[in-house]
């Protein structure tokens, strides 16, 4: 995973997709 939605924190991948930001 990583960087992948959000494409901004690798760390806050989990919050990054919940958010879809």
């Amino acid at each position: 995973m990583g960087i992948d939605i959000g494409g901004t924190f690798t760390d806050f991948v989990l919050f990054d997709e919940a958010t879809g930001e």
